[in-house]
């Protein structure tokens, strides 16, 4: 395992209660870490709570650099909600000894981590290993992206909520709620447990120039009082006492302050000296109480008596503990500005704006629709091995003179372009003279038996594709729907490794709803196809936006997919290709990926368990075997019991 490294300068090791430690952080930590992670249950996360209206995973996500910060956070039971966040991927692993599976969501306000490259910091790792391969085969040989491996779900809010406009981004109050109250309640309230941070300093290898135990003690007072004075807190009192035996000396002196106390032991003959620095206010000082305590104590040792360079200079170690403080203070108020998350009325509002990074939907060129549905069929409709063609059906309008099938033209005027393995062949919408939905899907079933003679003929027993043109009305969905309901007919007619695609222009305004409207039934089509036809894992439902940068126009193309492990890879490689067909002219961003229930494995059996000399014990035995045992202690902390009302 990894060691808490307690010496090293760059670690901040808080220890107690999570919650109350996010409290009292110091406020510029807020805003300014590249990773943070979260250990918790799913059940407790939103029992944990900062204040009325912030949660201990939505006050960790207010820790992240906004620019660059990521925040990992595993779960047990679904994916939880990182609030704030624009790009959300889930994990998730199946190979877990004892628990099967672990699920972990990683979020980040400005990294993408769709199209981000991944980067191997060579860090050792005993099981997993993101960067063993280039690429992973499957079973059609087609090359997978390993760095998609683990991936669950997808969600990309950037391109419909602009959810990170400043540093810290909070919801807006409703109503009912009185912002007023909201400051005098803030973090600290009167019915709230006193708080109070506890930081352990110790200085090893420290040979003081003045090894008499009364005159170092004397020179360590001294010291540390012009300490406390620089850091600029209020001293009242302090107490000393000096202990000599045959063999061993020691002192411990006490300072007492209006903003807590420190303990101070030396022990000479060990070259070692610890503080206890307790701290019930003025929170922020923490940070400069520690500097100033190291500097005070390194001016009167050495770890080499004979060198003034920095090399000899004593180790130090040090963790903090959130601890009961000290009721009745007067500084609480001063603190709540210092330390802890920022207060909901010092932070800038988030406004909604639906697709404000896109600009405007305007009627999306031709040639935009042939460069998406040829990629897309040629990337995602993966071809087999053991078959030599693939049916493509195109869900199409009325046949009239008056109404046109853009999608199956756009195939048959590009058929050069797609995979020759490709059979387009059209459904059409029933005409007015067969007026029922029971006529109509017999109708339609009749028709698909047909193409299926035709698949027999050239040896293929599926249907691969289906392509929704924007012609095509609610009720024939209603139709394919019903039909594809039946096990026998769905059996009958559809791959296990069906793609489903639909791509519509809008000619509404940016803010208007109508283009949300306008894809609604499809929407739920594909999404039928995930709940109720292809339920269990691989099954996606994805989403993604294309932009026309000459003329700002946009589509949205609806993409379903089962039976392909490899989908997220093959997602990438598709708008890759969109926008390398349309030679920059086209820009592409993946909204959203929501896969399907994940399958349960039966008689679970991890392909590999770690043992106990699998680690390198090593390091940790040689920090213990380092170790002399001084002493033990115990902190107790009273609270006043109120009187019943």
């Amino acid at each position: 395992g990894t060691q808490p490294r307690l010496d090293d300068p760059r670690g901040r090791w808080w220890i107690g209660d999570a919650a109350r430690s996010l409290r009292l952080l110091p406020r510029e930590y807020y805003g300014t870490f590249d990773l943070v992670l979260v250990d918790l249950m799913s059940d407790v996360t939103d029992v944990l709570r900062i204040s009325e209206d912030l949660n201990v995973v939505e006050a960790a996500t207010l820790l992240l650099d906004p620019e660059r910060g990521i925040m990992a956070m595993n779960y047990d039971a679904g994916p939880p909600n990182l609030s704030g966040m624009n790009y959300v991927a889930d994990l998730y692993f199946v190979d877990v000894p004892f628990f099967c599976k672990q699920g972990i969501t990683v979020g980040s306000g400005a990294v993408d981590f769709f199209g981000k490259e991944q980067i191997d910091h060579g860090i050792d790792t005993l099981y997993w290993k993101f960067f063993g391969s280039d690429t992973n085969i499957d079973k059609d040989g087609h090359q997978i992206d390993p760095r998609f491996n683990l991936w669950n779900n997808y969600r990309n809010t950037k391109t419909i909520s602009n959810s990170r406009k400043t540093k810290y981004c909070r919801k807006r109050w409703s109503a009912d709620h009185d912002p007023q109250k909201k400051i005098e309640d803030n973090f600290f309230s009167e019915s709230d447990t006193s708080y109070g941070i506890l930081l352990i300093l110790e200085v090893e290898n420290c040979i003081f120039f003045l090894p008499d135990i009364e005159k170092a003690t004397s020179v360590i007072k001294t010291s540390v009082s012009q300490a406390l004075e620089r850091a600029n807190l209020t001293k009242l009192s302090w107490h000393e006492k000096i202990t000599i035996s045959a063999t061993t000396s020691a002192a411990t002196i006490v300072f007492l302050f209006q903003e807590g106390y420190i303990v101070v032991r030396i022990w000479p003959q060990y070259s070692y000296c610890a503080f206890d620095v307790m701290l019930w206010s003025k929170f922020e000082k923490q940070n400069v109480v520690r500097k100033e305590l190291l500097s005070a104590v390194r001016s009167n040792c050495r770890s080499n008596l004979n060198s003034t360079s920095d090399e000899a200079l004593p180790s130090s170690s040090a963790y903090r503990m959130v601890t009961g403080g000290m009721s009745g203070t007067d500084a609480m108020d001063k603190d709540q500005k210092t330390v802890g998350p920022p207060s909901p009325l010092e932070t800038e509002w988030c406004e909604e704006e639906y697709f404000t990074k896109k600009g405007h939907f305007y009627d999306i060129p031709q040639s935009v629709i042939e460069t998406v549905l040829v990629s897309s069929l040629n990337t995602l409709i993966r071809s087999k091995r053991t078959s030599t063609s693939q049916i493509i059906i195109v869900l199409c309008g009325k046949q009239t003179e008056h109404q046109a099938c853009t999608a199956l033209d756009t195939l048959v005027t590009n058929k050069h372009l797609l995979s020759t393995k490709f059979i387009v062949l059209p459904v059409w919408t029933c005409p007015p003279t067969i007026s029922s939905k029971i006529a109509c899907t017999r109708n339609t079933l009749s028709h698909l038996r047909k193409i299926m003679l035709i698949d027999k003929f050239v040896g293929i027993p599926k249907i691969d594709g289906i392509v929704i043109d924007h012609a095509a009305p609610r009720t024939m969905g209603q139709v394919l729907h019903k039909m594809f309901n039946n096990t026998e007919i769905r059996r009958e007619l559809l791959s296990k490794e069906c793609v489903l695609l639909a791509i519509l222009p809008s000619s509404s305004p940016a803010g208007s709803t109508s283009f949300k409207n306008s894809l609604s039934w499809q929407h739920v089509f594909l999404e039928r196809f995930q709940t109720d036809f292809y339920k269990h894992a691989p099954a996606y439902l994805s989403e993604v936006l294309f932009e026309d940068v000459g003329s700002r126009s946009s589509a949205q193309l609806r993409i379903f997919s089962a039976g392909d492990h490899g989908f997220f890879s093959h997602l990438l490689e598709m708008t890759e290709k969109v926008e390398q067909m349309s030679e920059g002219s086209l820009s592409s961003e993946v909204q959203s990926v929501k896969n399907g229930l994940n399958n349960y494995v039966a008689d679970f059996r991890p392909s590999f368990v770690a043992s106990r000399d699998d680690y390198d014990h090593e390091p940790a035995l040689e920090q213990w075997r380092s170790q002399k045992f001084m002493g033990r202690q115990t902190i107790f902390h009273f609270e006043e019991k109120k009187a019943a009302e």
